[in-house]
């Protein structure tokens, strides 16, 4: 989801930093479906979002986007110029991890699944690959990938045709 201003979501408010925000948000999965905790992710000015979301089974959350400019889920700011895949991994706010892949022109991680200790995502990019093993984005270009736990990108496939092929959801599992 998306911050334009301050937005309530159970908690009390959620400050915007500028341009637009991510935030993510938990609720009790009961009946009572009470506030669990929320927080924002983003930049002080440049736009970033975030599409694709897992939690693990101890409420670590992944969240695949798209970065613009210095960009922050937490205390690590990515350094960046254009809008570029991205995944950051929080537990109760506090960033755990974060990373970047720069695409040269735009592109976003739009899904993203745990993957045993890692994580499966999928989105599109435009430009030159963001990840060994694709080719260059002419129009968008989806991918799909598995990063290790710590980030590292163990294989990464394009999904592409004659034309534009901008993934805008996935459901993935591991089997």
């Amino acid at each position: 989801a998306g911050v334009r201003r301050r937005e309530a979501v159970g908690g009390g408010a959620i400050a915007n930093a500028g341009g637009d925000d991510g935030f993510v948000a938990h609720y009790a999965l009961d009946n009572t479906f009470t506030h669990q905790g929320s927080w924002r992710f983003g930049s002080t000015s440049d736009e970033g979002y975030g599409e694709g979301l897992a939690v693990r089974d101890d409420g670590t959350d992944i969240i695949g986007g798209g970065c613009n400019g210095a960009f922050s889920f937490g205390a690590t700011t990515l350094p960046g110029t254009t809008l570029d895949p991205c995944v950051g991994v929080m537990r109760d706010g506090a960033e755990l991890a974060s990373w970047r892949w720069p695409s040269g022109n735009i592109g976003g991680v739009y899904a993203v699944a745990v993957a045993g200790t890692g994580y499966a995502i999928g989105g599109h990019y435009t430009g030159f690959a963001p990840f060994p093993g694709l080719g260059v984005g002419m129009m968008p270009d989806g991918f799909v990938a598995r990063l290790a736990s710590d980030g590292t990108v163990q294989w990464a496939r394009d999904i592409i045709g004659a034309g534009d092929d901008t993934r805008l959801a996935d459901e993935m599992k591991e089997h």
